[in-house]
């Protein structure tokens, strides 16, 4: 959200263990203008600034003209005022939704068991005992259906992982209503 074009952000007058920072970043087409007029209490050797991971950086230039990179951070000479950065999305974000479901369905198999049907081939982490056992859902390979393969790029972000979550378990249960089974009511215990 706050690398789209056009947004801006600014810090004014941050009290830091060097003194002030007042700094700006502007995000364009291409990548971002960072402006910074810090008022330094103390020696600063260099000025540090993360890359976000979900971009790939193309080209820096800066009004002192050196810099260096390493581990996807970027180091300035604490005299830099105004930086340029030409950055593209990161190619491996484009499919973050689809990773995301696959992961959750490649989780261990978990099996719904009880009464005289109950089966062995039950994981001890996973056994309950419902009554019945009708549902499975099968570890393995991760699959994706059809309308979840179209679904476009997008950046890795806590609503992206609930959105796959609410996906999945949505799914999930509604091929455990489909089969007959109940939800089982879990009430918050009183202290």
């Amino acid at each position: 959200e706050w690398v789209k074009p056009g947004k801006e952000i600014k810090i004014i007058n941050a009290t830091c263990e060097f003194g002030k920072i007042n700094a700006s970043m502007f995000i364009n087409k291409i990548g971002a203008t960072i402006e910074i007029n810090p008022s330094f209490s103390c020696q600063v050797n260099q000025i540090a600034i993360a890359v976000p991971y979900f971009k790939t950086i193309k080209k820096v230039s800066t009004d002192t003209g050196n810099y260096e990179i390493k581990d996807n951070i970027l180091y300035f000479p604490s005299k830099v005022k105004k930086i340029d950065i030409v950055w593209s999305d990161n190619k491996m974000q484009a499919n973050n939704f689809q990773e995301i479901l696959i992961s959750y369905r490649e989780e261990p198999g978990v099996k719904w068991v009880g009464g005289k049907n109950a089966n062995k081939n039950v994981s001890p982490v996973t056994k309950m005992n419902t009554g019945s056992d009708l549902l499975v859902i099968p570890p393995g390979k991760g699959f994706l259906l059809e309308d979840e393969k179209r679904v476009k790029g997008q950046h890795l972000s806590f609503e992206l992982v609930k959105e796959a979550y609410m996906k999945e378990y949505t799914r999930r249960y509604k091929q455990y209503i489909k089969v007959g089974k109940k939800p089982l009511v879990i009430k918050a215990p009183y202290f």
